[in-house]
């Protein structure tokens, strides 16, 4: 064909960015299907001012769409990220990842991230011996608000309530713990958050104290002594929260900005008993409940050190997994005869 039939025959300008920008494809595709050439294709893209890839685009499999999200949820991310989500810049894009042996943690994180970018994960060890999953993700750079973890919230979050409590409830889902336990026949609820963070915690109290909550800031660990996970590089401090009304409370406030499954659930426990004074009267959902989060961790664990042992990515072991199943022997190479 002559570059005139091409230009006739191929497609209008919101085809063509669509098929470079949305599908991806590349010029060389785009000229195969219409059976002309790469030359052609570049002076119809110049006529139609759609702009090229960059090196980084190009060499980018996964798309990743930029953040658009309002003030109480970026300040829902920074509160994780002041938590159990690092996150560093490489080059044009962040990278975001976090350790843990929890499911609901898991799920939280990928219900966040998998909108905007992919999500991968794969076994791993602890130094202390603890078989758990990794997960990361690669975001685009208008997440660069992640990679400083601040000593204390920005005054953006401390000055608005709304978005003061969304920070809260980030940072309560990775360190905070809702309690509910027996004291003697009578049933006590309360939250605890503990980190090293002296800083993050003071900010707030300080604000809680404010709202009216009965919260207490002490130090909890010194530097040196033994946590579940080893010894603590730093002094542990935590805010606890252990008045009855005050804890459903807050559990009501912060509920309506938490994603973490088990911390919802028992959220949710507290204020449909938050007139139910007696043990017996809530110990049947709250084992329950203990029983249902500590098999999913086992489970998790359980998997995590299956996965890690073969010495294989996540979806290579599972795909092992299906092949075995289906044909038992397969996928084992034997060795040469000897």
């Amino acid at each position: 064909m002559t570059k005139v039939e091409s230009e006739k025959e191929l497609p209008n300008p919101t085809l063509s960015k669509h098929m470079y920008w949305h599908e991806r494809k590349s010029l060389r595709v785009i000229a195969r299907e219409f059976n002309t050439s790469c030359s052609v294709i570049w002076r119809l893209m110049n006529k139609y001012n759609i702009p090229r890839r960059n090196r980084s685009q190009a060499n980018t499999l996964h798309p990743k769409s930029p953040f658009k999200g309002r003030a109480t949820e970026k300040a829902y991310l920074m509160g994780l990220r002041a938590g159990d989500i690092y996150a560093r810049q490489d080059y044009d894009h962040i990278d975001v990842s976090l350790f843990t042996t929890h499911p609901a943690m898991l799920r939280l994180f990928a219900r966040l991230f998998s909108k905007h970018g992919k999500v991968n994960m794969y076994p791993h060890k602890s130094g202390s011996g603890i078989y758990e999953f990794g997960i990361y993700a690669t975001l685009d750079k208008s997440f660069s608000f992640l990679v400083q973890k601040h000593e204390s919230p920005p005054e953006w979050i401390t000055n608005d309530d709304e978005v003061f409590f969304s920070f809260l409830a980030g940072y309560a889902d990775a360190e905070g713990s809702w309690i509910i336990q027996p004291n003697r026949r009578n049933v006590n609820f309360s939250f605890v958050l503990g980190t090293y963070d002296h800083g993050i915690l003071s900010q707030i109290n300080s604000k809680l104290r404010s709202f009216g909550f009965k919260s207490h800031l002490y130090l909890a660990k010194e530097a040196g002594k033994m946590m579940n996970y080893g010894r603590c590089a730093r002094p542990v401090y935590s805010i606890t929260v252990c008045a009855r009304r005050d804890v459903i409370r807050l559990a009501y406030i912060l509920s309506q900005f938490s994603r973490h499954d088990e911390k919802l659930g028992k959220m949710r426990l507290m204020m449909k008993y938050e007139n139910v004074k007696r043990w017996s009267s809530i110990e049947g959902e709250v084992r329950a409940l203990q029983r249902l989060v500590q098999r999913d961790v086992d489970k998790c664990k359980l998997v995590a050190e299956t996965l890690w042992k073969r010495k294989r990515s996540f979806k290579r072991a599972r795909k092992l997994l299906l092949i075995t199943r289906a044909n038992p022997g397969a996928g084992h190479r034997q060795g040469p005869p000897r």
